[in-house]
């Protein structure tokens, strides 16, 4: 477009310059065509590369905007992006603190447990180990942390045996509270197998309706 533009351009004023020449030997009496005719024409090729010049310039404005609206699109695609990647690292680093204070919690709890035992409550222990299992199902990085919970569902199952009936009883609605919750964990399927043993052991016990 921009070529053919340009050629015109070239060919209209060749145009002009012979139309001048022209009339200059018509002057000298060198051709029979007289200044009314080399008007005419005259006018009619500077018409036409008016016409032309002004096209070229509306086109080159409708090219100018053209860009500028490709560039700000590409502007506001690199800024929707920027946002998207902060709103990611924000989202990444909130998990990372709410894994850290599950993990200062899970610590913490397990450091009760030899306490809970020397005092003869399993039950006590049962019921922080449930706790702490429905804790490490929130992980973000769950595979990471399946030692850990491997290692809460052993001792649940090693001290549901030790726990009497009376102790299951009274704090079954607290349990089942934990239970739902555990069941309702989008990570359930990787403990059912083995939870799902302990949790029916515990259900057994229960024979008194506080």
């Amino acid at each position: 477009m921009k070529n053919g533009i340009i050629i015109w351009c070239i060919v209209m004023s060749f145009l002009f310059l012979l139309e001048i020449v022209l009339w200059i030997f018509n002057v000298f009496s060198f051709s029979v065509i007289d200044a009314g005719t080399f008007i005419s024409v005259s006018v009619a090729l500077l018409a036409i590369i008016v016409t032309i010049a002004i096209g070229w310039q509306v086109f080159n404005i409708i090219e100018f905007k053209k860009k500028q609206e490709d560039l700000e699109s590409q502007q506001k695609k690199a800024q929707d992006k920027i946002q998207e990647t902060q709103k990611e690292l924000t989202r990444q680093q909130e998990e990372i603190k709410e894994d850290f204070k599950t993990g200062i919690t899970f610590v913490w709890r397990m450091a009760l447990i030899p306490n809970l035992l020397a005092g003869g409550n399993p039950m006590s222990v049962v019921k922080l180990c449930l706790s702490s299992l429905d804790d490490l199902l929130e992980m973000n990085d769950i595979h990471g942390f399946m030692g850990s919970i491997n290692t809460v569902l052993a001792i649940a199952e090693n001290n549901v045996k030790n726990c009497s009936e009376y102790e299951v009883s009274k704090v079954w609605k607290e349990m089942s509270k934990i239970d739902m919750r555990i069941r309702n964990n989008k990570n359930y399927s990787l403990i059912a197998d083995k939870y799902n043993p302990i949790y029916q052991s515990i259900k057994s016990k229960v024979k008194i309706q506080f």
